[in-house]
């Protein structure tokens, strides 16, 4: 078995996990536009992003503005807003544990594009059906992106329902 075959054999191990820091929202934020050297002295080396900020469950109350944005931004709002009248979702019974139906928010450095970079989401298969809306995109400064991938994108890898078996491989 390779496995075994191998137990003394030195290769380099690289964390596949982030690390995860407490930091001031502000603090984090006071990052975006600046290039990656001010970045790292600001946070420290790495790919940052919030993790689930706000928590979704408050997204409503805490950003009232923000969550209507939101829902006026969605495609087909009576499917996709909470409160959609032909989303499944928003018929729950009041007083009844409901299912976190968004909206979320995702902020973060943007991954790098030289050799070896990654994104900044670990490949994953969503239970619900999502909607995405870029909002903002701090332009480039610097050289940490190719000329030809500037201002700015976010790309999205989707794969057909049929696809996660593939995936399950791994």
């Amino acid at each position: 078995m390779y496995a075994t075959s191998h137990l003394q054999t030195h290769h380099q191990l690289v964390p596949c996990r982030p690390t995860v820091e407490q930091v001031s929202v502000g603090k984090f934020f006071s990052t975006f536009g600046q290039d990656r050297n001010t970045k790292e002295q600001v946070l420290g080396k790495g790919s940052w992003k919030l993790k689930d900020w706000p928590p979704s469950a408050k997204f409503k109350h805490e950003f009232p503005e923000l969550y209507e944005d939101f829902n006026c931004a969605v495609p087909a709002p009576d499917y996709t807003t909470r409160e959609g009248i032909l989303n499944l979702g928003s018929c729950y019974p009041a007083g009844v544990l409901q299912p976190n139906l968004g909206p979320k928010m995702y902020n973060a450095w943007p991954s790098s594009e030289v050799a070896g970079g990654h994104g900044m989401t670990w490949l994953h298969m969503d239970i619900a059906n999502m909607v995405n809306i870029m909002l903002y995109a701090a332009p480039s400064t610097g050289n940490d992106v190719a000329e030809e991938h500037q201002p700015g994108v976010a790309a999205w890898d989707i794969f057909e329902l049929k696809t996660p078996t593939r995936f399950e491989l791994f």
